[in-house]
């Protein structure tokens, strides 16, 4: 999946959430749980009632971060959400590797 010019790479739905979602309307911008992959995963957690396992998700946002492109906007609710968040773990490390897309900090 390519998802062309700029994306948001992370949203923890908190109060960036409207801003995220605003900005994505607005633009070619696509959050990872608004692709077909995350909408379907978010399914499968609110009909199961639990969460999935931490690889699938991190599978998932390994593709989505590959395809950025331009501009990514991160909107992180807590600056010190961990390191061991997806986003610093998995999403950051793909983007910087290909360069491809610099990071725009929303906090």
């Amino acid at each position: 999946m390519s998802v062309p010019y700029f994306v948001i790479l992370f949203c923890n739905y908190a109060p960036l959430y409207t801003e995220a979602r605003a900005l994505a309307a607005a633009s070619t911008a696509i959050p990872i749980f608004e692709t077909p992959i995350g909408r379907g995963m978010n399914w499968i957690e609110e009909t199961v009632g639990t969460n999935l396992p931490r690889v699938v998700w991190d599978a998932a946002s390994a593709v989505y971060a590959a395809g950025a492109r331009g501009v990514a906007q991160v909107f992180i609710t807590e600056p010190n959400s961990g390191y061991a968040s997806t986003f610093y773990r998995i999403e950051a490390k793909i983007v910087e590797a290909l360069g491809k897309a610099e990071l725009n900090f929303n906090l």
